[in-house]
């Protein structure tokens, strides 16, 4: 429950598709340097640099000590229809139906599904900071729309009473979406799920679309306390045009920060039509100082598994957290082009054969991998409940301090793997982020890496940086909101199958999905808008937007660089969920090009910006 991690959603980590999505990092490392042992001063940094970043906060004690000779007394539950009694008696003619009605096909959570959630029992030592945990966790399930856990009364005997109150939200989604970006690629979706199926915390769903590859139908399956268990399980099924993808996950996740123990273990076996980015620059390129991307659909299998262990090294109650574990990821991954020549994205035919040379990116991917690790994670026990961040209103559980999660061990030809260069090489993957106050707002930093140590055959890197700002102000109802993002990444030697991307669903709204493609990445982008007070049938908050943005991603080899920045400004609509299990802001924009061409209409959901 405690990740807290920014899903990038389609900003930084690419989805699967048929909907699952990758567990792949992308990166945050340095450059490095060759010598005897060139992986000893880039380990050694990296470590160093983590442990700076996370020893000012490693001593702040902010967890509650149980309070002396207080215990947990009565603890009550009352459960909220999605719309409560008062707002239906005041409801009249067609809007009072729909709010009776949604109460009445809502299947509302089981008391035994919210009560195994809750850190305490009666008896217990009275710990504040057990029932502000316990408060984020029902929050963080995804299918109430509010959980309050706060004590009410103290009895003569130092027994605390405690009251939990939840307000239930519309779980049952049948979506129809279509999307049609800049470059007139069209996405569309249509699904069924709930997320609180018959009110037992049980996820289900099926759908059909098309994304950026195929036409697909999937299904999807999540359970959390599996048959009254400690153990989480996801299953994933996905139908596509040119293969399937297959996932399950069964996992005890870290229910509480003062947890013991963690584990993880999940398999996947996937094949689909993969794009294949290639540089304008290179053999298959026609015009180095071109700024679309380039790329080839090329057939592609995925299949493996990941184990990891952690265990809490910290003590209970006060501090920092840490935890240390081990994993280890077996991957085996192919291209299987059915010819060397291909079709190109910008209509021309190529001989891709060159892609296969020795030492090259492309032939280093492929074949079976080992990775055991060592797996260290340490967060922090410092957070605040805000509003209008990353919602559009709702209440939003902030962690401040840094939360780091850093995966380190021997890779390649170490363990016997068979990857098209089988050399010996160790590997390090690294996540970080902070929540701030700066100002009337927050600041956000989230640094994401992976990097390959070795022979100069088998080095490579990928890393980025965003960096961000996010402010209300005046009324706290319609408030004025402001969001500034900046962002930078660069790699060396990656494949074309996950390069920095710039679209209209990171960054760039005139842009398709995938406009720009590189090994290299910076956008810009300000957002001023304004929450206001109409909310059509009590569903969502609808809000007004006037933005710009700068970016441009590149390969090193090609004519371009930084200060080649697309440019644009635009204006659009928000929609934010008040009463539905979805809390991904969806936003609907009109944008100019500044560099030269018409307004370009889309629909974004979810994403930094």
């Amino acid at each position: 429950m405690h990740s807290n991690k920014i899903d990038f959603l389609n900003d930084i980590r690419p989805t699967h598709p048929g909907g699952v999505r990758a567990s792949s990092l992308s990166g945050l490392c340095c450059q490095y340097d060759t010598n005897d042992k060139p992986y000893v001063r880039p380990v050694m940094t990296i470590l160093a640099a983590i442990l700076l970043l996370v020893a000012p906060t490693a001593g702040t004690t902010a967890g509650d000590p149980a309070m002396p000779d207080l215990r947990i007394g009565t603890v009550t539950l009352e459960r909220e229809d999605i719309f409560t009694r008062a707002e239906v008696d005041s409801a009249s003619g067609a809007v009072g139906f729909l709010k009776r009605l949604s109460n009445r096909l809502h299947a509302t959570t089981r008391p035994h599904v919210l009560r195994r959630e809750f850190l305490f029992r009666e008896g217990d030592p009275y710990r504040p900071d057990l029932l502000a945990e316990t408060e984020r966790n029902l929050r963080g399930l995804g299918f109430l729309a509010e959980a309050t856990v706060a004590p009410v009364d103290t009895s003569a005997d130092g027994r605390v009473d405690v009251h939990v109150l939840t307000r239930e939200s519309w779980t049952l989604e049948s979506d129809i979406t279509f999307s049609l970006d800049a470059g007139g690629t069209s996405r569309w979706t249509a699904q069924m799920a709930d997320r609180n199926f018959l009110g037992y915390g049980v996820t289900t769903g099926a759908g059909l679309g098309r994304d950026l590859s195929s036409d697909y139908w999937n299904l999807w399956y999540r359970q959390r306390r599996l048959a009254g268990s400690e153990l989480t399980l996801g299953l994933d099924y996905a139908q596509r045009a040119e293969g399937r993808t297959r996932r399950i996950d069964l996992s005890r996740p870290f229910y509480a920060l003062d947890d013991a123990t963690g584990i993880e273990a999940r398999a996947w076996s996937s094949n689909w039509r993969n794009r294949f980015y290639l540089s304008n620059g290179g053999p298959a390129g026609a015009d180095p100082a071109r700024a679309a991307s380039l790329f080839a659909e090329i057939p592609f299998k995925d299949v493996g598994w990941q184990f990891g262990l952690q265990r809490r090294l910290s003590g209970e109650g006060a501090g920092r957290v840490w935890r240390l574990g081990i994993g280890v990821r077996v991957q085996e991954r192919r291209f299987a082009p059915d010819d060397r020549a291909r079709a190109l994205s910008d209509g021309r035919t190529a001989d891709l054969g060159f892609l296969d040379d020795d030492g090259t990116p492309y032939r280093r991917a492929q074949g079976t991998s080992a990775y055991p690790h060592l797996w260290l994670r340490t967060v922090s026990r410092r957070w605040v409940t805000e509003r209008y961040l990353l919602r559009y209103g709702g209440l939003e559980d902030i962690e401040l301090g840094w939360d780091v999660d850093l995966r380190f061990g021997p890779a390649g030809g170490m363990v016997g793997a068979t990857t098209g260069d089988g050399r010996q090489r160790w590997r390090c993957e690294a996540l970080a982020q902070r929540w701030l106050p700066l100002g009337p707002g927050y600041a956000l930093l989230v640094g994401v890496a992976e990097a390959d140590f070795g022979s100069v055959a088998v080095r490579t890197h990928r890393w980025n940086v965003v960096v961000g700002w996010l402010t209300r102000s005046g009324s706290r109802s319609t408030p004025w909101l402001t969001r500034l993002f900046a962002e930078v990444g660069a790699g060396e030697r990656l494949t074309g199958a996950r390069p920095f991307l710039l679209g209209s669903e990171r960054g760039l709204r005139t842009l398709p999905v995938d406009g720009m493609a590189g090994d290299r990445l910076v956008r810009a982008n300000l957002e001023l808008g304004r929450a206001t007070g109409v909310q059509p049938l009590g569903v969502f908050r609808l809000g007004v937007a006037a933005f710009c943005g700068v970016g441009s991603a590149w390969w090193a080899d090609e004519a371009r660089s930084a200060t080649d920045l697309r440019r644009e400004a635009g204006l659009g609509l928000r929609f934010g969920p008040v009463r539905s299990a979805s809390v991904e802001t969806a936003r609907l924009d009109l944008a100019w090009s500044l560099d030269g061409g018409g307004p370009e209409l889309v629909a974004v959901t979810g994403g930094l910006f």
